[in-house]
């Protein structure tokens, strides 16, 4: 019975493990752009103006453009993007229904971190305290087709 249960100790360790590698954005491909971690400040969802915040790591191709579809309940007042040394980057913002492009001035080149910050943030109706993912892509300069790269998850509170 003590080796069963040390054996199911040491399967749960390693789950634990993964799940951690998983979570803070480990990719096992570093041939695209990929999500790396994501926060709301304050968490609280009955603040207005919150910030929601994620990281995206730009590895081996540059981008051009960053689209995150935002929901219809959601409303944002201000976007910034900047790179891991805190610089702004410039960006032109452009709004569809349901979706917001950024369009940098300059591609975003390789070995770059970026830091986005939707600022702002004021949720309508009756939707306080749960959790948002919102669906990330990027353009490649040359490329016209835009690349899914996954959702940035927003867990709130009420």
């Amino acid at each position: 019975m003590k080796h069963l249960m040390q054996g199911a100790v040491i399967v749960l360790v390693l789950a634990s493990i993964s799940s951690v590698a998983n979570a803070a954005g480990i990719s096992h491909s570093n041939k695209i752009p990929h999500l790396i971690h994501s926060v709301a400040y304050p968490n609280n969802a009955r603040i207005r103006n919150a910030t929601y915040h994620f990281g995206l790591d730009v590895v081996s191709t540059p981008i051009s453009q960053l689209s995150i579809s935002i929901p219809s309940e959601m409303r944002v007042r201000d976007f910034e993007v900047r790179n891991q040394m805190g610089e702004r980057i410039a960006a032109t913002v452009s709004t569809n229904s349901d979706r917001t492009i950024l369009s940098f001035d300059q591609p975003i080149v390789p070995g770059t971190q970026l830091e986005v910050d939707l600022k702002g943030i004021q949720i309508n109706g009756g939707v306080l305290g749960r959790v948002w993912t919102l669906p990330v892509a990027i353009s490649t300069p040359g490329l016209s087709a835009e690349i899914p790269i996954g959702s940035v998850r927003i867990q709130t509170v009420k």
